[in-house]
C-alpha cells in the first residue's frame, strides 16, 4: 500500500463511488456493515479509513473481502481509537472484478446513546499504472433507536402544609430518547404520595406530566423519592435520571381562637376561647394576654365547658398581663376536634372602642410534651360607652338675697350606649338638683335639669357643680357656676297732682338696716318746698342744685337712726306755676348712695326715669303777662321762662281763655 500511496501520477477523470448499506439498530445491536463500489476505472487497490466514533464498535475480525469481486486480492483491516482502517491490495496488480458491488463487510456493535451518526470514509483508489483515481464517499446515517428517560423535575417541595388534606404537583418526564419510552411503573419511597397513573408512553422528544399527589396524615419534615421503571436505555438506577426527590413539612394544624364580645361600659362580658385542632392528643394548654386597660380581668372568673370539663383551669394576673392554664392530671386528651375550651369574665372600663385581645406565649401540649400550636388568632371586644357633653360654665346672673331662684343646664349624650346621670353635688351650699335622679338620657339625646339656690349674703357667685355618670371618661363632670348675690334696695319715683300743686314723692324700700341715702335728681325745676316723710322724720334733710337741672339730695341721722325698710322717705312740692313748668319733663335719678349701719355706703340701682303729668284738679289757672307775638306753641313768661303748652287744658290768660 505504501507503493500505492507513493505513486503519483497525473489524475484520470472517472466516476467512481464509495457507498456503505444502511445501519440502524438498537443499543448493543451487532449489525453487518457492506462497503460498496461503484467504479467505471479499474482499481487494482484501495485504502478505506472508517472513523467509527464512540458509539460504534468495530467488532474485531468481523471484517471480510468480497469473494464475488476479489481478483486474487489480500485485505488487511484493524481498528484504532475509533477508527476502522481497511487496506485492499494485489501483488499483481490485479483490478477488482465487476464495477458495481460490495468490496468488503464487517460487522459494528451498536453503542448505547439513541441517535443519528454520520458514516463516511477517507478513500484512497489505486489504478493499474499506480495512478490514484477521484473517489466520492457517500456518507450513510447509522441510527441507535432507544428511549431515553430525563426525570426534568429533579426536586418536589410541598413546603409547609397542614395535614389531612392532598396537595398536587407536577412531574416532569422528557423521552429524549428516539424511540417510544414506556414507563411500566412509578415507585414512591412513602405510602402518602400517589399518582392517578403508573403507566405511560412518551413519544421520542416530548414530555410528560404527572401529577404527583401529597396526602400527609403526620406532622414532621420528610425526605422522600419517586422512581420511574421504564424502557429507557438509562432506566437503572446508577444513572439517577428516573429518580426525583419529594421533600415536605407537613404540620397538623392546632388553632386557638378568641371568639369577639361586646357590651356596654361597665358591663362584665364573658369572652370565649376555641380551638380547632388536628392532634387528638392535646392535654394541656397555657395562654397569655396582655390586657389593654379598657379591660379589667374578673378573678377566678374562668369556667371549663364540655370539651375539659375533665380538666383543671388557673389563672394569675401580673400586672397588665393575664396568663391561663389548663391541664390534665392524668394526661386525658381534650375531647373532639373543635369547640369551645373555656370563658372567662372581664369588665368593659373604656369608652367606646374596639379593643384587641391578642394571644400571646401561646402552648398547646401533647402528650409527649411538644407545643404543637400552628396558628393563635386575636379578637377583640366591642365597648359601646355614654359621652356626657354640657357646657362647662352655669351663669346665674344677679339673684336677690331675698329669694329663691331656678335655672337650667342642658346635658347631652354624645355616646353609643345610654347615659346615666347618677346625680349632683355643689361645693357651695345653698344649691340643690331639682330633677330626680338617677336620670337615663338615650344616645343622641338631651335633657335639661332644674337647679335651685337660696342665697343667704350678698357677694359674688363662685362654686363648681359635680354630675356624676356612668361616662368612663368622665366620671364627674365639673361645671363652674358664677353670678351674684345682690341685697334688694331700691328707690322709687311716684308723683300726684293734689289740688294745684304736684306732689314728687321719693320712695324706698331696702333689704339692710340704713341710716342715711344720698341721690341726685336730674330734670327738676324749682320747686316749693322738699318735705321728709314720718319714716325720716329724726333724720337731717338737705339738698342743693349742684348744676342746672341737677339737684342733689342727703338725707342722714347723726346717731345712726333708722330708716326702716319701706315707705317714702320726702316729698317734693311744686305750685302750679312750677308744676306747669315740670309737666310733661323726664325726671331721672341717679348717683345713689345709701349708707348701712355695718359695713358703710353703698351704691343702690337707680329706678326707671319719670314723666311727670301734672293734671290740676281745681279751676283754669290765671297766666299774666303773656306776650303775643311768640308762635302758638311758646309763650314768653314775664320772669323771662319758656311756657310749653300741651294737652286740652284751658288756661285763662289776660282775660281769655286759652288751650
Amino acid at each position: 500500500m505504501i507503493i500505492i500511496l507513493s505513486v503519483l501520477p497525473l489524475l484520470v477523470s472517472a466516476a467512481n463511488t464509495l457507498t456503505f448499506s444502511p445501519i440502524f439498530g438498537a443499543p448493543g445491536d451487532t449489525l453487518l456493515v457492506a462497503v460498496m463500489l461503484t467504479n467505471e476505472d479499474e482499481v487494482t487497490a484501495a485504502q478505506v479509513n472508517i472513523p467509527l466514533g464512540p458509539q460504534l464498535r468495530y467488532w474485531s475480525g468481523s471484517a471480510k473481502l468480497d469473494s464475488y469481486r476479489s481478483n486474487g486480492h489480500s485485505m488487511v483491516a484493524n481498528a484504532a481509537n475509533d477508527t476502522l482502517y481497511v487496506t485492499i491490495f494485489s501483488l499483481n496488480q490485479a483490478s477488482l472484478i465487476d464495477e458495481d458491488g460490495d468490496i468488503f463487510t464487517f460487522y459494528v456493535i451498536l453503542g448505547n446513546e439513541p441517535a443519528d451518526y454520520p458514516l463516511t470514509a477517507q478513500v484512497v483508489l489505486a489504478g493499474r499504472d499506480g495512478q490514484s483515481l477521484p473517489v466520492t464517499v457517500e456518507p450513510e446515517i447509522v441510527t441507535i433507536y432507544a428511549p431515553k428517560i430525563e426525570v426534568v423535575t429533579k426536586s418536589i417541595d410541598y413546603g409547609h402544609i397542614p395535614i389531612r388534606a392532598t396537595y398536587t404537583k407536577t412531574l416532569q418526564v422528557r423521552n429524549k430518547g428516539n424511540a417510544p419510552l414506556l414507563i411500566s411503573n412509578i415507585i414512591f419511597s412513602a405510602a402518602e404520595f400517589s399518582v392517578e397513573s403508573t403507566e405511560y408512553i412518551i413519544a421520542a422528544g416530548q414530555t410528560q406530566s404527572i401529577a404527583v399527589s401529597f396526602a400527609p396524615l403526620l406532622h414532621g419534615a420528610i425526605s422522600e423519592s419517586v422512581r420511574l421503571r421504564s424502557n429507557a436505555i438509562n432506566d437503572a438506577d446508577v444513572y439517577g435520571a428516573n429518580i426525583a426527590q419529594l421533600i415536605a413539612d407537613p404540620f397538623s394544624v392546632n388553632e386557638l381562637r378568641v371568639q369577639p364580645a361586646s357590651g356596654i361600659s361597665d358591663d362584665t362580658v364573658t369572652v370565649t376561647l376555641r380551638m380547632n385542632n388536628m392532634e387528638t392528643d392535646l392535654v394541656g394548654v397555657q395562654v397569655s394576654f396582655k390586657l389593654p386597660k379598657q379591660l379589667d380581668y374578673i378573678a377566678n372568673s374562668v369556667a371549663l365547658l364540655e370539651r375539659t370539663a375533665s380538666m383543671l383551669a388557673t389563672s394569675t394576673q401580673s400586672n397588665d398581663t393575664l396568663t391561663l392554664m389548663l391541664y390534665s392530671l392524668n394526661n386525658t386528651p381534650i375531647a373532639g376536634e373543635d369547640g369551645n375550651l373555656l370563658t372567662f369574665n372581664v369588665r368593659l372600663n373604656g369608652s367606646s372602642g374596639s379593643y384587641a385581645l391578642k394571644p400571646i406565649n401561646t402552648m398547646l401540649v401533647n402528650t409527649a410534651g411538644q407545643n404543637m400550636v400552628s396558628a393563635v388568632y386575636q379578637a377583640y371586644v366591642t365597648i359601646q360607652s355614654p359621652t356626657i357633653s354640657g357646657d362647662a360654665s352655669l351663669n346665674l346672673g344677679h339673684v336677690p338675697v331675698t329669694q329663691r331662684c331656678t335655672t337650667s343646664y342642658s346635658v347631652r349624650n354624645k355616646g353609643q350606649a345610654p347615659l346615666t346621670l347618677k346625680g349632683a353635688a355643689f361645693l357651695q351650699e345653698g344649691f340643690r338638683l331639682l330633677t330626680n335622679t338617677p336620670l337615663e338620657i338615650a344616645k343622641n339625646q338631651t335633657q335639661t335639669l332644674e337647679i335651685e339656690f337660696t342665697p343667704s349674703v350678698e357677694g359674688n357667685i363662685s362654686t363648681t357643680m359635680q354630675l356624676y355618670s356612668n361616662d368612663p371618661a368622665a366620671r364627674m363632670k365639673s361645671v363652674a357656676i358664677t353670678g351674684s348675690v345682690y341685697e334688694p334696695n331700691s328707690m322709687t319715683l311716684s308723683g300726684s297732682s293734689v289740688g294745684s300743686q304736684y306732689r314728687l314723692d321719693v320712695g324706698m324700700e331696702n333689704y339692710s338696716e340704713l341710716t342715711g341715702v344720698q341721690f341726685d335728681l336730674v330734670g327738676l325745676s324749682p320747686f316749693a318746698t322738699c318735705n321728709k316723710a314720718p319714716r325720716a322724720s329724726a333724720h337731717i334733710l338737705s339738698w342743693s342744685e349742684v348744676e342746672e337741672g341737677r339737684c342733689r339730695f342727703v338725707l342722714f341721722a347723726m346717731d345712726n337712726t333708722m330708716l326702716g325698710h319701706e315707705g317714702t322717705l320726702m316729698t317734693l312740692i311744686f305750685n302750679a306755676e312750677q308744676a306747669i313748668l315740670l309737666n310733661g319733663s323726664t325726671l331721672i335719678m341717679d348717683s345713689i348712695t345709701v349708707v348701712h349701719t355695718s359695713s358703710g355706703a353703698k351704691e343702690v340701682a337707680a329706678p326707671q326715669p319719670w314723666l311727670v303729668d301734672y293734671v290740676p284738679s281745681d279751676e283754669p289757672t290765671a297766666i299774666d303777662n303773656v306776650f303775643s307775638n311768640l308762635d302758638g306753641s311758646h309763650k314768653l313768661l314775664h320772669n323771662g321762662q319758656i311756657l310749653i303748652l300741651r294737652g286740652n287744658k284751658t288756661y285763662s290768660v289776660t282775660g281769655q281763655e286759652v288751650k
